[in-house]
């Protein structure tokens, strides 16, 4: 019999890139459709109420899933679990792709964050029993690296293969359902009468008539353009039709802002004939044939354009002719894009297609899950003695047999556990300060700063990605500090001093605040070097939990990992209202300051929380088999 290999084989080397791929489609399936969500809404006809709840169901789903999930993994293993979980919600998210109403889509929304639940808990357990106890931080940070790069890739990938799926040889052509909302689009290209004028006069109330005043929309560049199709020129009885509902919904407006009461009256509405005159007209002005071209280049950078318009734009700059189909398509995006809450987007038509492809794909990543796992290294027949001997260095004393599998959870530890609650809270403070970066970020600088749309999606992605430099060091530190400090405070040390210093980021944002409007600290880049340096603090420490979790968790990693994830969601899902409740609808300067105290506050609260975290102690001291 020949000597067996002293170079240990590398196989765990590829169960921790499966995972990590498995954690990227993870995060692209769960962010793309923050990016698509505007789509969603128009095409389904759905209210931003409906839309709320289908964006925070997935987030009390995925919460109050985590420790099933994790025990189920732990109970009945990390490869059948791992692979039903992944093929589970990917076919959810293939189901949006064929939904035909809110329920289903809200159906599909809470079915694969339930599946979705098991992800993480399950990677952890693996890890707790592939890779030797010196490198778990690292693999643990490739894991949670992969989940960045899922959250970079989604709004970029499903942006493009939304376009991909609308080609340039689509119908462009106005329907009636294109028509989302006749009378605002009646009021956009009218100018306001002297009729609605008085009317916001008749109360001496400023501030009420500021509320008048703003729900009276300013008509686009394009609002003469588009009315001369109407017959704005010659008076034409098209165009006194579109004049008395434009009327008719501005005074609605006037009364709804000056009413002392809450005023539930509906919106009038526009008759069929009238919006039905509306699509002939816009049919008309894609073809582009009355008063010259729709586009005019010193006009359209007021207006947020997608890039294929900016492309469109350059073209006709350069000299160059677009064909039939190209302007027509062109004069689609303008018209849309300069009317935003009234004409459908084309591109809404290739959200579907997107989400079934993004099924297929998990389906793809399953199959090589089962393929290529096993529960533990001596069952695989490429793992050879001695990656087999290099695993199960350093194990600690305290860990479970990594053949053992767990019975039935014991609940009382994981509610009575101190240094697992320190966890828990670290977990909330940290996810109530930085769900904001990936929700209204974007809104931040669109309202504060007024960046463009193509600057704005830069700053937005910076974060992000500086992010992905913070989760790799991380396990690298955690990793290197272990035999210089102990288990304990190499797993509690970095989430404390990270904490205070993402804290500290948000102390910048109130500092930039508090400067001269213009200078160079109150400017949307000191503001996203700000958010980068609490984006990569986060990250840095963020793998210290998993290692945790593989230390303390004995036979049931899955379950530990899955109670403080959810703690960590159950703050993610109550972030976002909680801005609410301190912006409102119109912040100001003084409201945003208030968002960031509580961030500041919510770091702060983690890393105190943090220095009863003790990965030396089991969590569950005599564990039931």
């Amino acid at each position: 019999m020949s000597e067996a290999p002293s170079r240990p084989s590398g196989v765990r080397h590829l169960i921790v890139l499966l995972l990590t791929l498995m954690s990227v489609l993870l995060y692209l399936d769960r962010f793309c459709v923050s990016f698509a969500g505007d789509y969603i809404k128009e095409d389904l006809g759905l209210s931003q109420t409906q839309m709320s709840w289908f964006l925070s169901v997935f987030f009390w789903s995925y919460a109050l899933s985590q420790v099933p999930a994790g025990w189920l993994a732990d109970r009945f293993g990390a490869r059948l679990m791992l692979s039903i979980y992944v093929v589970v919600w990917s076919l959810f998210v293939a189901q949006m792709g064929l939904v035909a109403g809110f329920s289903m889509l809200l159906f599909a929304r809470l079915m694969y964050g339930i599946a979705q639940a098991g992800a993480y808990p399950t990677a952890g357990g693996v890890i707790s029993r592939w890779v030797p106890l010196s490198k778990r931080a690292t693999a643990s940070a490739w894991v949670g690296l992969g989940g960045r790069i899922g959250g970079a890739m989604a709004p970029i990938l499903t942006a493009f293969l939304m376009v991909v799926f609308v080609p340039v040889e689509t119908e462009v052509g106005f329907a009636a359902r294109d028509m989302m909302d006749a009378g605002k689009f009646c009021a956009r290209i009218v100018p306001v009468s002297d009729k609605v004028e008085q009317a916001i006069r008749v109360d001496d109330i400023a501030e009420s008539q500021n509320k008048a005043r703003k729900s009276l929309t300013t008509p686009s560049f394009l609002a003469e353009r588009v009315a001369v199709v109407f017959g704005a020129s010659d008076r034409s009885s098209d165009w006194s039709e579109i004049e008395a509902t434009a009327e008719e919904l501005r005074l609605w407006q006037v009364r709804k802002a000056q009413s002392p009461q809450p005023d539930t009256s509906p919106a009038p509405k526009t008759s069929q004939a009238t919006e039905a005159k509306l699509v002939d007209g816009l049919n008309h002005l894609l073809d582009n044939n009355i008063r010259g071209p729709i586009y005019d280049p010193a006009e359209f950078p007021k207006i947020n354009l997608p890039r294929e318009a900016i492309k469109y734009a350059e073209r006709l700059k350069s000299g160059d002719s677009l064909s039939h189909l190209e302007l027509r398509r062109f004069n689609r995006l303008l018209i849309e894009a300069a009317f935003p809450g009234e004409i459908r987007k084309l591109y809404g038509r290739g959200w579907r297609p997107v989400m079934i492809v993004y099924g297929l794909s998990g389906v793809l990543v399953a199959l090589g899950i089962w393929l290529m796992f096993r529960e533990r290294p001596e069952l695989h027949s490429r793992v050879n003695d001695a990656e087999r001997a290099l695993i199960e260095t350093g194990r600690l004393a305290t860990a479970a047999d990594p053949a053992s599998k767990a019975g039935r959870l014991p609940i009382k530890p994981l509610f009575t556990n101190f240094s697992l609650w320190c966890n828990c809270a670290n977990q909330i403070g940290t996810n109530i300060g930085w769900v904001f970066l990936v929700t209204w970020l974007s809104r931040y600088f669109i309202e504060m700063h007024s960046v463009p749309i193509l600057e704005r999606s830069v700053l937005v992605m910076m974060p992000n990605l500086i992010g992905l430099c913070g989760g790799f060091l991380g396990g690298r530190w955690v990793d290197w500090l272990l035999p210089r400090i102990g288990l304990k405070w190499s797993r509690s040390l970095p989430p404390i001093i990270t904490r205070f210093i993402a804290a500290g980021g948000y102390g910048m944002c109130l500092y930039f605040a508090a400067q001269p409007v213009g200078s160079a600290l109150n400017s949307p880049w000191a503001f996203t070097a700000a958010f980068c340096l609490i984006y990569f603090s986060v990250d840095l420490g963020q793998s210290a939990f998993w290692a945790y979790a593989q230390d303390a968790g004995g036979k049931y990693v899955g379950s530990v990992l899955g109670w403080g994830n959810m703690w960590g969601n159950l703050g993610a899902a109550f972030g976002p209202l909680l801005y609410n409740h301190l912006l409102g609808e119109n912040p100001s300067v003084a409201e945003w300051n208030n968002l960031f105290w509580l961030g500041l506050i919510a770091f702060v609260f983690a890393g105190v929380a943090t220095f009863g975290l003790d990965a030396s102690k089991p969590v569950f001291a005599e564990e039931t088999n």
